[in-house]
């Protein structure tokens, strides 16, 4: 799904849901993010953002849905929309719930994105219960996790990894929403490179559970708009270990899982966390876990930031590259794997 919107719209939303917008005015002439789904949430009566929206729309594949986001009282707002194409009109101020009927709706006659909201809700339940094991300290479902990731893993190659993202932007936030983007970011990672599927539900399996350990951190620090302080940094930087100590003493948790929780803030050049790790001594899989998450931080809109645009957060992958601190195969492999099962 993809939401085009005015400047101003993601500020005055800080939770802008449903997908990453893309702003009006820097529209690229040479990109078009085909989606399924388009919502336009602007100004109708702007004759500029108007124009802009209609030449944006005009590049890319028809969507199987175009929405806009109107009042329903402004009746110029509508017609206005009516003539750029939508087939469906939202109430404004755009929502939770609209974005949720709308994508309800829209599956109603496609059986691929049906599998993508079965799929993110069985997943989002399986999270909730291993993220409440870890506070209760009770045992964890591992067979559960394994399947949601089997589940994931069915929704992109029978969908695609961009339909995948906006249900999930649609429906969840926060931490639930990280670690089900992560785990659609590594599972198209595998796919993309020709992995057997039970090194896919291996990988889907880390990425469903790295963040595990944040259960133990206040969301009034996870969301924190301005600068942690250095007690409140300490805190969140624990949560690998916190994630990782209570995994261990679960049944059937594989090595490289229980590593790649531990470890996805490791860097290669010994500048990450907990343990400060160098170069062979962090596995396969969580280097491209880390990947994968510093991805997916990039992309979500937060209460302290912007979304940054899929080529932004490569670019910054790369500089990271060139740093050391992660390996550019596999950050030109994500790069390749984002294009390639984007639609």
């Amino acid at each position: 799904m993809l939401i085009l919107c005015d400047n101003d719209k993601p500020r005055k939303l800080p939770h802008y849901v449903g997908g990453d917008p893309v702003l009006i005015a820097q529209i690229w002439d040479d990109v078009f993010p085909d989606a399924d789904i388009v919502v336009m949430d602007i100004d109708f009566l702007d004759l500029k953002t108007v124009s802009r929206t209609r030449e944006f729309l005009g590049k890319g594949k028809k969507p199987a849905l175009l929405a806009a986001v109107a009042d329903p009282a402004n009746h110029r707002a509508r017609t206005q929309a009516w003539a750029l194409g939508a087939t469906r009109l939202l109430p404004a101020p755009l929502s939770t719930p609209g974005l949720t009927q709308l994508i309800r709706s829209a599956a109603a006659n496609n059986p691929a994105m049906i599998q993508c909201q079965t799929s993110v809700m069985y997943a989002a339940g399986a999270l909730e219960l291993a993220f409440s094991a870890l506070h209760s300290h009770s045992l964890l479902d591992i067979g559960q996790i394994d399947k949601s990731g089997g589940e994931i893993s069915n929704a992109i190659a029978r969908s695609s990894l961009e339909s995948w993202l906006g249900t999930v932007r649609a429906y969840h936030e926060g931490t639930f929403q990280h670690c089900l983007i992560v785990t659609g970011l590594a599972t198209a990672f595998g796919y993309h490179t020709g992995m057997a599927r039970a090194d896919i539900t291996t990988l889907a399996t880390a990425a469903l559970l790295h963040d595990i350990g944040k259960i133990e951190i206040p969301a009034t620090i996870l969301d924190k708009p301005d600068k942690l302080s250095e007690a409140e940094l300490a805190l969140v930087r624990s949560h690998p270990a916190i994630g990782h100590e209570y995994l261990s003493t679960q049944k059937g948790v594989a090595p490289e899982i229980l590593a790649a929780v531990r470890h996805h803030h490791e860097y290669l050049d010994g500048s990450g966390y907990p343990d400060g790790l160098k170069g062979s001594e962090i596995g396969d899989v969580t280097r491209i876990l880390t990947v994968c998450d510093i991805y997916g931080a990039l992309v979500e809109t937060r209460p302290y930031k912007l979304a940054a645009a899929p080529h932004e957060a490569i670019d910054i992958l790369s500089g990271m590259a060139d740093e050391g601190k992660v390996e550019r195969v596999l950050v030109n492999v994500l790069a390749e794997a984002v294009n390639t099962h984007a639609a």
